[in-house]
């Protein structure tokens, strides 16, 4: 397995990396393209899988018990480290961030929530930014935590997120005797095969990573298409996981019709069949098909 190099961090939607990316390509940072704007809450550092596993059944129990949140970015502060750091304030509006962040620090260090904008930058170039950007504000609302993993074999030691689980979703689960947590994710290892966005919802254990799956891909017309449903462990099939998180999947979806290619799966849990337009909207067989509305 390769070495890599692990964070977790608040990320943005697109509408606020937009507007932060702008100041990093200002201050000519080399962080763009490197790494997404974030707000770190666990500092980078190296660990094992089972390390790994629990951080994630960690994360995903303050992600499925924590509602999203506002923040407010704006004005330039600086680092003076050995290499001089450049970041935006960020104002904890709700009072939730700075809990979440000393919470995972576990007091070994005190939390100062920042979005770096600038590393290793020429000092008086930030201090005029610094000057001229008091008034700056960007509002943004925090609805995801990532974990990030970067490859150290990589020479540009690029962070990906390896899931990010979205605020407010999910919960603590049991079924057939099995504790877990259940969270609603983006970007799950497994989860996607293309470009196609989706939805997707993982019961993760205590004891050691992921135990069940379910995928639901977007289609045209406000469709999603379930995917797949996995149980990865054999020993824990036939207990009713997969039914759990298709559940919680639904949920997620809320209004949005459902979809599945006629299958043992598709007969137990969407139950009503789709209408031949409607299929033919979306490039299904309608004599295969099934369709549910979310809850």
């Amino acid at each position: 397995m390769a070495r890599v190099r692990y964070s977790a961090a608040v990320t943005f939607l697109p509408e606020v990396e937009r507007a932060v990316d702008g100041i990093r390509a200002l201050l000519a940072s080399p962080s763009i393209g490197r790494i997404q704007p974030h707000i770190t809450l666990v500092p980078p550092g190296e660990a094992t899988p089972s390390e790994l596993d629990a951080l994630l059944f960690e994360l995903a129990g303050i992600a499925s018990t924590t509602a999203p949140f506002d923040l407010r970015l704006g004005g330039l502060g600086i680092f003076p480290n050995r290499r001089i750091i450049g970041y935006l304030r960020v104002e904890d509006v709700d009072g939730v961030l700075v809990p979440i962040g000393t919470a995972l620090g576990r007091g070994h260090r005190d939390f100062v929530p920042h979005v770096t904008v600038a590393e290793a930058a020429p000092r008086d170039l930030l201090e005029q930014v610094a000057r001229t950007s008091e008034g700056m504000r960007v509002d943004a609302r925090a609805e995801r935590i990532s974990l990030l993993l970067a490859d150290l074999r990589d020479r540009r030691r690029r962070w990906r997120p390896l899931l990010t689980f979205l605020l407010g979703y999910g919960g603590p689960r049991v079924r057939s005797g099995i504790e877990c947590r259940v969270a609603v994710v983006e970007g799950w290892e497994y989860a996607l095969s293309g470009r196609s966005p989706a939805s997707c919802v993982v019961a993760l254990s205590p004891k050691g990573g992921a135990l069940a799956e379910a995928v639901a891909r977007r289609l045209a017309g406000g469709f999603f298409e379930v995917a797949r449903v996995r149980v990865f462990d054999p020993e824990n099939r036939g207990l009713g996981l997969g039914g759990m998180v298709v559940s919680e999947l639904l949920d997620r979806l809320g209004p949005a019709k459902v979809v599945a290619a006629d299958s043992p799966f598709a007969r137990r849990y969407l139950s009503a069949e789709v209408p031949r337009a409607m299929s033919t909207a979306i490039g299904l067989d309608p004599a295969g098909s099934w369709v549910m509305r979310g809850r």
